[in-house]
């Protein structure tokens, strides 16, 4: 398996056990492991790349949400009042 020829206008973000690139002119966004052995890949066009992105944002957007109620609701309880249910 050998890894697709990266294009010069590549977006690249390199990391310590892999990276992400987009391939603009291919519309394309590259995941690559470099965990165990052999570098393995995913190449992702760009409507799986955009569900992907979306799919992400849900999750990080869902676990910060979570935090910002609770910090209001020991913020309501610090103050003296009922915390709101909503």
């Amino acid at each position: 398996m050998s890894f697709p020829v990266r294009p010069n206008d590549a977006l690249l973000k390199e990391l310590k056990f892999g990276s992400f690139e987009w391939w603009p002119t291919q519309q394309k966004f590259v995941l690559l492991t470099k965990i165990e052995g052999e570098p393995q890949y995913l190449v992702l066009n760009k409507t799986y790349a955009f569900a992907f992105m979306r799919f992400f944002m849900r999750i990080a957007q869902k676990g910060f949400m979570k935090y910002a109620k609770k910090k209001q609701m020991v913020q309501k309880k610090i103050e003296g009042q009922p915390p709101v249910q909503g």
